[in-house]
């Protein structure tokens, strides 16, 4: 089951192969960029941090811990640059309010 799959199941309150997990596709969600540092330190993964939410200092989540920890979300904040895939499709089916 992908994670789209089941991101919409459970939001359709069907039965899923597991619970989606959430980590940083949201500011609530996120790290902040020191925990996210150490975390990643202690499992020797590369960290390679940016920013998106300076106030909070929350970090994105680096595609190293989604992949360990299974994440099925996908934080969709502009990345730095504006590069960002999902927000520039002009066929994305979700409307996004800025």
């Amino acid at each position: 089951m992908t994670s789209r799959e089941r991101i919409l199941k459970a939001l359709n309150h069907q039965e899923c192969d597991r619970i989606p997990r959430d980590l940083g596709g949201t500011e609530s969600s996120g790290m902040t960029a020191n925990s996210l540092f150490k975390l990643c330190t202690h499992l020797r993964i590369p960290a390679t941090l940016k920013i998106f939410e300076p106030y909070q200092y929350v970090a994105y989540i680096t595609d190293e811990l989604k992949e360990k920890f299974k994440v099925d979300t996908a934080n969709l904040t502009n990345l730095p640059g504006g590069n960002n895939p999902r927000l520039n499709n002009p066929s994305a089916s979700l409307p996004f309010f800025y």
